[in-house]
């Protein structure tokens, strides 16, 4: 697990088969409290050498390799990011706020994300994710917490893969 406080306090994570991340509170007016995911082609970690390429101007959807990021996830909720449905409408959460690591080793990762209460339609709520994630997966563990000062509807929505993007391999 990676906090990366020098790209928009990232939180990524990983495992041997699959990386993802969420996007800081430095980012929030660029994007939401979608997960990203990145693939991967190899069993060994590839989210700080995928932090250094984007820093040196390679962007993370192209293919190197060793997988990539498929998705463009913006304000979408990508993969496992919360929203409340109410009246017909999602009312998405925004980027963490705050970020606790309560294990990072070869065995299993586990943090906590708190998320400042949000407005659903006149209604504020507030979450905390606890993320779990062990080797030899494809999946994370994930615990919601949600508060809210009426009743609920939660959604979910997967983020569209962008045809626009291809492998830079033949």
């Amino acid at each position: 697990m990676r906090y990366n406080s020098e790209g928009g306090q990232n939180v990524g994570w990983e495992n041997d088969h699959i990386a993802f991340r969420v996007y800081g509170p430095s980012v929030r007016n660029r994007v939401g409290s979608g997960i990203d995911v990145w693939a991967k082609t190899v069993d060994f970690p590839v989210i700080d050498k995928r932090y250094r390429l984007n820093d040196a101007g390679f962007g993370y959807h192209v293919e190197r390799g060793e997988g990539h990021d498929f998705y463009h996830v913006g304000f979408q909720r990508g993969c496992g990011g919360s929203g409340i449905w109410r009246d017909g409408r999602l009312f998405p959460s925004q980027t963490y706020a705050t970020q606790r690591i309560l294990r990072n080793d070869p065995d299993a990762i586990e943090f906590v994300l708190t998320f400042d209460p949000w407005d659903a339609g006149g209604v504020q709520d507030s979450e905390e994710k606890t993320i779990r994630m062990v080797p030899g997966t494809n999946f994370f563990e994930v615990t919601s917490t949600l508060k809210a000062a009426a009743l609920f509807v939660l959604g979910n929505r997967r983020a569209r893969p962008d045809a626009r993007r291809r492998s830079a391999l033949p």
